[in-house]
């Protein structure tokens, strides 16, 4: 069983987390979740996508996205690995098609990655918003994962994989990723005990890293 831990996250954070978390529309029935982060890209799980589909796509693979004031915009996909499940989205070349991202964009404060090394076995603080706030922990249990090991409080509720797992500064650290017993056309609840969760700033190209670590965050 995970170790109850007493720490929280400061209002204006979530509030922050709360604006900039998407919704991935993956068909009628499902969706997903990301979230956007500065180098105006969004974040989400590989394993929300066909991957097949995204081949034959060639790499014109769009993606419908709602904000969660029911704003629609469409989304290309600019990358994914699958094996470290984790996918970026960016917007369109299209000028016209590039508005209401862009209109998104300019009223959302995004996210920064964390930088941190994590000490290895050594459990620290975590917070993800589905439909509530739910504390847990992480851990680094390799030097060379891709992800942490993260534990909960409370399940994750199906339907949010992608979510944007924080430490108390709001910066992500992780990204909810499918759970046990799950597949990419059913997606369960992640059970409460450990489970994998991909670290952005270790799974992602070098490139996508650049992009979003060198763009500051401006202030509304």
């Amino acid at each position: 069983m995970m170790r109850k831990k007493s720490n929280t996250l400061p209002a204006h954070l979530k509030i922050t987390v709360e604006e900039a978390t998407v919704i991935i529309k993956i068909n009628k029935r499902d969706s997903g979740r990301g979230v956007l982060v500065t180098g105006d890209i969004i974040l989400t799980v590989a394993h929300l996508f066909d991957y097949c589909e995204v081949v034959r796509a060639q790499g014109n693979f769009a993606q419908i996205i709602e904000t969660r004031t029911g704003g629609l915009f469409v989304a290309t996909l600019l990358a994914i690995e699958p094996l470290a499940d984790i996918a970026v989205l960016g917007a369109l070349e299209c000028d016209q098609l590039q508005r209401p991202f862009k209109s998104f964009r300019e009223k959302t404060i995004p996210l920064r990655l964390s930088s941190e090394r994590f000490k290895l076995d050594q459990p620290f603080p975590v917070h993800v918003f589905t439909s509530e706030w739910v504390r847990g922990s992480a851990t680094q249990t390799s030097p060379h994962a891709h992800s942490l090991r993260v534990e909960f409080e409370k399940p994750i509720k199906g339907g949010t994989s992608g979510s944007a797992i924080v430490n108390d500064a709001g910066e992500i650290v992780g990204l909810i990723s499918i759970g046990r017993g799950t597949s990419r056309k059913k997606i369960d609840a992640m059970p409460s005990d450990a489970a994998p969760a991909p670290c952005p700033h270790l799974a992602l190209p070098v490139w996508a890293v650049q992009r979003i670590t060198k763009q500051k965050v401006k202030a509304r």
